[in-house]
């Protein structure tokens, strides 16, 4: 492993946050202009922050190359953030219960 300088590791963020600004802000600016789009595209647009959600959570709960079990802390908070969803339709207390309840079953010694 290479020893990075704290200038090179500083250099690598902020060139990544300037990069990700500039390919970001064309959106930003033409806010506007976008709002104005079909109703069926911004419908799509819609589903992209659920879809991206459950592509992040999909690997930790079906555990690929791993065994499966229906009792593991993963499936059992995925099921907990799932009715949370259903009840709230609000992502951020799906993401906050899903999050105590994984730490909280982590805790428990039977289901480890």
């Amino acid at each position: 492993m290479t020893d990075l300088s704290s200038t090179t590791v500083w250099t690598v963020i902020i060139l990544t946050a300037v990069l990700g600004f500039l390919l970001r802000a064309p959106f930003i600016l033409m806010a506007e202009r976008m709002a104005q789009l079909p109703a069926g595209f911004q419908q799509f647009l819609q589903m992209i922050p659920p879809a991206a959600f459950a592509a992040l959570v999909a690997p930790a709960v079906l555990r690929p190359g791993a065994a499966w079990s229906g009792l593991s802390p993963e499936v059992l908070a995925a099921t907990l953030a799932a009715l949370v969803a259903w009840r709230t339709r609000s992502i951020t207390w799906t993401i906050l219960s899903g999050m105590a309840a994984v730490m909280l079953f982590n805790l428990l010694p039977f289901l480890a």
